[in-house]
């Protein structure tokens, strides 16, 4: 399926009256649905009938109203134009619903393009490459010839990574499954948060607007970040990299601006077509 003509969703946006946003309930829609209600914007949350009690649970966070689906990928897109309804995408969402989100007569916050690169690792690594970022070498079985990580596709918080030594030991731990395979780089993983906006005037300028450092995290994996202590008692304890949450980082200083040129080279080099603009907040 290919990706929807604009002039379509323009016309659709055309028609209404009052924009809310939607999106699934899963990754980061606590955050996306507790961001709409400070803003004034109503929102919609695309939910299954296990996951109702907890979305509700948090008053100042849950939807203004849910739509209910039989599964996360059933995104019910007439309902959504009916209520006027903007999707904004996440991590699960993309997982979730896939190449279908390409062609779904709705209308996406940002450039759903985008979110080719979300869904393929390999043409990420090659924005990035493009930005002049340095990125871990990756690798076919054979070319294995040191430390090595495996990492499965989708949003699975690194759920079933591993490490590997050797095209031997890989094929007996992933077998045919596809599969990722990156050097295996020792050093501080650093997250950082961007923010691009054609509007504001705040942090770097760039080709079509500003890019702002938002922030930065670590991810803590488990077992991974505890493993140090039972390898020092002795203990022989399979490696996990399963994301369990994220914890702030307070930078050195010094190494902000470095941040700062990452992020406007990033922007830089990604497509940015702007069409409509439409003012959600009332």
């Amino acid at each position: 399926m290919g990706i929807i003509e604009k002039g379509k969703i323009e016309g659709i946006l055309s028609n209404y009256k009052k924009p809310s946003i939607a999106t699934v309930c899963s990754h980061s829609a606590l955050q996306i649905f507790q961001g709409a209600r400070q803003e004034k914007v109503h929102s919609i949350g695309i939910c299954t009938k296990d996951r109702l009690e907890f979305y509700k649970s948090f008053p100042y966070a849950k939807p203004d109203e849910f739509l209910m689906v039989d599964s996360l990928g059933d995104v019910p897109v007439d309902e959504l134009v009916a209520r006027d309804a903007i999707v904004v995408p996440h991590g699960s969402f993309v997982e979730y619903v896939g190449e279908r989100l390409d062609g779904m007569a709705v209308p996406v916050f940002g450039n759903r393009r985008s979110l080719m690169f979300e869904r393929d690792r390999m043409r990420m690594f090659e924005w990035m490459r493009k930005a002049g970022l340095r990125v871990p070498k990756t690798m076919k079985p054979e070319e294995i010839d040191g430390l090595a990580i495996v990492k499965f596709p989708g949003a699975k918080g690194g759920m079933g990574y591993m490490i590997v030594k050797s095209e031997k030991e890989y094929r007996e731990k992933i077998g045919k499954r596809k599969a990722l395979i990156q050097e295996f780089i020792v050093g501080v993983r650093a997250y950082p948060h961007y923010f691009h906006s054609i509007f504001s005037e705040a942090g770097y300028k760039t080709s079509y607007g500003h890019v702002e450092l938002m922030g930065v995290d670590r991810r803590v994996e488990s077992n991974a970040e505890e493993i140090a202590r039972a390898v020092a008692a002795g203990g022989n304890v399979p490696l996990s990299f399963t994301v369990m949450g994220n914890a702030s980082m307070v930078m050195r200083e010094s190494l902000l601006p470095e941040f700062m040129d990452m992020g406007r080279n990033v922007s830089n080099t990604s497509p940015h077509p702007i069409g409509k603009i439409i003012h959600l907040a009332t």
